[in-house]
């Protein structure tokens, strides 16, 4: 079973290689492209295990998913990569979250002037002769 195995090693280079240039910014300096290649063989392997001539496709055409599936899963595994390639963005707050942090930033404004205002009017009393502190 290696003997034939053999000549899909050129084929499992191949599918690495087209990993490593579809996500080769992300894994530079994380994973070398002779890991993606044993990780290729891997999933040779294994499918190599499941298929069976009988369901008509040939061991390339079941193997070459299972392939590139252990390599990328791999390396989602190990978050080198994000799920997706598209560009991490942070969300932005729905419209009933904004109103939460107006009302909140509006209850933390009315604190502040209420605490301003008794504190003119601690000042104005204590001015006009109304308060004594003692100390």
């Amino acid at each position: 079973m290696t003997d034939d195995l053999s000549a899909y090693l050129p084929k499992v280079r191949i599918e690495a290689r087209k990993v490593w240039r579809k996500y080769g910014s992300a894994l530079e300096g994380r994973i070398e492209l002779e890991d993606l290649y044993q990780l290729g063989v891997v999933g040779l392997l294994t499918a190599a295990r499941r298929w069976s001539p009988e369901r008509g496709a040939s061991l390339w055409t079941f193997a070459e998913q299972r392939v590139r599936g252990t390599m990328v899963d791999h390396i989602r595994q190990d978050q080198f990569i994000p799920l997706t390639r598209k560009k991490l963005v942070t969300p932005k707050p729905k419209l009933e979250e904004l109103g939460e942090i107006a009302a909140i930033q509006t209850g933390v404004r009315e604190v502040v002037d209420r605490g301003a205002l008794i504190k003119q009017m601690i000042r104005r009393k204590q001015r006009a002769g109304g308060y004594v502190c003692e100390r």
